[in-house]
């Protein structure tokens, strides 16, 4: 099983928004110097924490924690934030399911894009390592099993989380298709959209909280496997945190839920009374 369920809630719960496959053409050759495009970013900091707590119906299966690090790092001569996931199953899921994750990226702080991404995975007896390169002057990726030609400002599995809470949902328009970068996982390209809902007050272990309710779609507008299956609802302030994600598995439904919070940019007004 190369993909549990901790890669798929929350890791691909936002990166799910870009899970539609299509055959992409040969990237033309870039210009220099390339002009990067470049964003607020007006939704996270250094040094924010957050982390979720992964149910398998009515078992806790682990947490999954998101990081920031404290301070800015240089990577090609730009500043970069450093990204970090760390997942693990419970004690009790253990018994019968162990997993344990390593995440790390460096995506630079105006471009929202990556420079350097690695993963370690361990799921049961399967153990899995990556490394990847992304240059972003020539459109290609490097990796572990070769070279691919990419997009413009292809994202990996972690920076695409980030680059998500830059989106202004608030302007959006309920039941529109709104599209996403492709991004780059297990040496495949996966553009993507989703639609947006509008807000939803849910309830949630931290409280009531009013939340921006989106829904992974192809990059055609077509459904991503069933429409009322993977559903994510972000926390409707300015900080854009994803707080619930389901998706139903082979047997059962996965959840997860946001567990607690720390060192976040913007006080954290989505819980209403």
């Amino acid at each position: 099983m190369k993909k549990s369920l901790f890669v798929i809630l929350p890791l691909l719960a936002i990166g799910g928004l870009t899970l539609a496959f299509r055959t992409r053409p040969d990237a033309e050759p870039a210009p220099a110097p390339k002009v990067y495009p470049k964003y607020k970013v007006s939704a996270f900091q250094p040094g924010e924490r957050i982390v979720y707590r992964v149910h398998y119906g009515t078992v806790t299966a682990g947490d999954v924690t998101f990081s920031i690090d404290n301070q800015l790092h240089t990577y090609n001569g730009r500043q970069c934030y450093r990204f970090q996931v760390n997942g693990s199953s419970s004690a009790s899921f253990d018994l019968f399911y162990k997993y344990r994750a390593a995440f790390d990226t460096y995506v630079d702080s105006e471009a929202l894009f990556p420079w350097h991404y690695t993963r370690s995975t361990d799921e049961g007896s399967y153990h899995f390592e990556d490394r990847v390169y992304f240059d972003h002057q020539n459109n290609v990726i490097k990796g572990v099993k070769g070279t691919f030609q990419m997009p413009d400002n292809t994202q990996d599995m972690i920076s695409v989380f980030y680059y998500a809470r830059s989106l202004a949902f608030e302007k959006m328009t309920p039941g529109k298709i709104y599209k996403m970068p492709a991004t780059f996982l297990d040496d495949k390209i996966f553009p993507g959209a989703f639609r947006y809902y509008g807000t939803e007050v849910i309830k949630t272990p931290l409280g009531r909280m009013k939340t921006h309710k989106v829904s992974p779609v192809l990059d055609d507008g077509s459904v991503f496997k069933g429409e009322e299956e993977m559903k994510i609802w972000i926390s409707a302030d300015a900080n854009k945190i994803p707080v619930r994600i389901t998706s139903p598995v082979i047997v059962g439904n996965v959840a997860a839920d946001l567990k607690e919070y720390s060192g976040l940019r913007n006080p954290f007004a989505a819980i209403v009374e």
